[in-house]
């Protein structure tokens, strides 16, 4: 009887043995308070808009630029526009916006600067302001991010002699002011609080954005590529996007030829 029992008992400990370890995965046990930073890296505290590098060189030139964000993050469009009043003077403004599962985001630009018009380049320096709006939705609740920015850009843009091909590179320097307000959980999102607290203890950034443009068409109508980097000299660990690409088409139109056909 006693052996039955010590049988028994030792049977009963390797079924309860198998029955633990077929239960275990062999990964650590996963503990649902804390966010996974994997989640929190989904929301973002800084966007770059593409820079509006008009290239246009005729006074009472009109131009619109229709872009497409392509990112892993997020997608996007932008709406660019630009106006040569005088041979020297130009005025640009634009529109964006993007959104995910995670965020959604808006801004707008406008600026004014000095054009000059060689053989076959032409440089550009604008100076502007902006403003936009960063909604992200965190796991645990959200955060708004409101950004006005000054900002200048020199460029320049090599065309050929009809000026359906055009590439241009600008770099621009934004002085940039964040506004953060916050209803996230600071315990269970650490890498959120600690983006958050950056921001507030550091409201003014000089964020540097060089880029590549390259248009080519025809003389009304062109597409558009374009690469922009972004480099937040203040805090390079601002969890942000670093870079952007977008794709589209540029229309241009010169309203002094129109009214000079409409006449003859």
């Amino acid at each position: 009887m006693k052996k039955l029992n010590s049988f028994l008992s030792v049977l009963s400990m390797l079924v309860f043995t198998v029955l633990i370890c077929s239960c275990w995965s062999g990964q650590a046990i996963y503990d649902p308070y804390y966010v996974p930073q994997s989640r929190q890296e989904e929301n973002l505290y800084y966007i770059p808009t593409t820079t509006n590098l008009l290239a246009l060189s005729e006074k009472n030139e009109i131009g619109a630029n229709i872009l497409n964000t392509a990112s892993d993050k997020y997608s996007g469009t932008e709406i660019q526009t630009s106006f040569i009043p005088d041979t020297h003077l130009g005025i640009m403004g634009s529109l964006s916006s993007a959104r995910s599962s995670f965020l959604k985001f808006n801004s707008y630009e406008l600026g004014v600067g000095y054009l000059k018009k060689y053989k076959n380049w032409n440089f550009e320096n604008y100076v502007g302001w902006g403003n936009g709006k960063i909604l992200n939705t965190h796991q645990t609740g959200t955060s708004t991010i409101n950004i006005n920015h000054f900002f200048i850009q020199p460029g320049f843009i090599l065309n050929n002699s009809k000026r359906t091909v055009q590439f241009g590179i600008v770099s621009k320097f934004n002085a940039v002011h964040f506004n953060i307000d916050t209803t996230f959980n600071n315990d269970r999102e650490a890498f959120s609080t600690q983006q958050a607290k950056s921001l507030y203890e550091n409201q003014f950034h000089l964020i540097w954005e060089p880029a590549a443009i390259l248009r080519f068409g025809w003389k009304k109508f062109l597409f558009h590529s374009s690469y922009t980097v972004s480099n937040d000299f203040t805090n390079p660990n601002l969890h942000k996007a670093n870079s952007v690409f977008m794709i589209g088409v540029s229309l241009r139109l010169n309203l002094s030829k129109n009214e000079n056909l409409n006449q003859k």
